[in-house]
């Protein structure tokens, strides 16, 4: 193993061994109570605040975006204590978070991303809607990964389109196979380009992680992530469950 020494304020020289085989990461009790203590506090600081603004405990806030937006922040805030939470109790897969698979509402959380992502897109200049069937089954996968692949993709569409340009959620299903996709109307890539983007062996310039990452969250999952793309025409993300991955009617309605 590489080993490696980490200074974290407050706790000093943190030994950091890096995880092959299986090992153990000895280094990962002091930096995480250094993470959970640094990260996790001001997160359930924002989102105590969040929900009091929610609830309008004071009075109406007036303007009903002040409302959405504060749902905006209640969202963020609550995904990135989980991701917090995750990178400090889960164990990695092919360097992704483990998560525990759930009966998701796929609705919900597309609804949830949308508030996140919305103040973006409304500061870009950008329309941001979703196209959701009703009555949609529930799927077999973690719901946090869901939400940060959908956030991912979301992120890359508002970042690269132009004022007044489209970006779109939308659901399908077929053959018993659900399929989530988000869509814009931005530049959009060569073909190829995307491909690479999306398998981590090329990054257009400006663009990060998100793509590379996405495809692996999937994979993690039982999906798939197909890019398509080309110059002029924008770009369409597609996360594709396989039918094992979406619940029969029997689960969805529950006791």
């Amino acid at each position: 193993c590489r080993v490696e020494e980490c200074r974290v304020p407050g706790v000093g020289a943190a030994t950091l061994v890096s995880v092959r085989d299986g090992e153990p990461d000895a280094g990962r009790p002091a930096l995480g109570a250094w993470l959970a203590h640094e990260l996790r506090t001001p997160l359930g600081a924002v989102i105590a605040c969040a929900e009091v603004l929610q609830s309008q405990h004071f009075g109406p806030l007036g303007d009903a975006r002040y409302l959405e937006y504060s749902r905006g922040i209640l969202e963020s805030a609550r995904h990135a204590l989980g991701v917090v939470d995750s990178l400090l109790c889960g164990e990695a897969v092919g360097g992704v978070p483990a998560h525990a698979a759930t009966g998701l509402d796929p609705t919900a959380v597309i609804e949830a991303c949308l508030a996140v992502a919305r103040p973006l897109a409304d500061r870009a200049g950008v329309e941001l809607s979703a196209a959701c069937p009703g009555d949609l089954p529930r799927l077999q996968a973690d719901e946090l990964a869901l939400r940060q692949m959908l956030l991912n993709l979301l992120g890359n569409a508002i970042k690269f389109a132009r004022p007044g340009d489209r970006v779109q959620v939308a659901v399908s299903s077929e053959g018993g196979a659900l399929a989530i996709s988000v869509s814009d109307t931005g530049p959009g890539l060569p073909s190829a380009a995307a491909q690479k983007a999306a398998n981590g062996s090329a990054r257009p310039k400006g663009m990060g992680l998100g793509l590379p990452m996405t495809r692996a969250l999937a994979a993690a999952n039982g999906a798939t992530l197909a890019v398509t793309s080309a110059p002029g025409e924008g770009t369409c993300a597609t996360i594709a469950f396989a039918a094992d991955r979406v619940l029969p009617p029997t689960i969805n309605r529950g006791p």
